[in-house]
């Protein structure tokens, strides 16, 4: 077996479309080696709100932790049947394992680390720039990926 776990990260961009076709052609060299199709998001940021008394005041709009964690995990869930929508007909009859899921974290390179870690994977392949606006031959992503990763990283143009 080359490679037992393989985490993709996807963020739509160009180089992420062809870093998944990579990471399909990797994970069907073996049908036990199992593909992770990650989005990594601050979830967040979708929570937060404000509520208004009249134009001129706001008031900030409190939830409760459960409430918070509950509407935290409808929003992964939302986000990650979108996800597996638009990877639905790229994936097709791939024999492996794979799992689509949305990450929720602040800073995409920590999560994508976070998660090879936490699902003992072997390999990264992401694209050479996502959806970010750092110009450079590698996204400040893939960058901070690279230089911190303990697992080899494969960067797909």
């Amino acid at each position: 077996m080359l490679y037992k776990n393989i985490v993709m990260p996807y963020d739509g961009s160009p180089s992420a479309k062809n870093a998944l076709n990579e990471a399909m052609m990797l994970a069907s060299l073996d049908s036990q080696t199992e593909l992770h199709i990650i989005s990594v998001s601050p979830v967040d940021n979708g929570i937060y709100s404000v509520s208004s008394t009249n134009s001129f005041e706001t008031q900030p709009a409190y939830l409760k932790a459960e409430d918070f964690r509950n509407l935290r995990d409808e929003l992964i869930d939302k986000k990650t049947q979108h996800l597996k929508k638009e990877l639905v007909d790229v994936i097709g009859n791939l024999p492996n394992v794979t799992t689509i899921e949305v990450v929720d974290d602040n800073s995409a390179s920590s999560g994508i680390l976070d998660y090879a870690r936490d699902h003992d994977c072997d390999l990264i392949v992401m694209g050479s720039r996502g959806m970010g606006g750092v110009r450079g031959m590698l996204g400040s992503v893939s960058y901070s990926v690279v230089r911190k990763s303990p697992i080899p990283v494969l960067v797909v143009k």
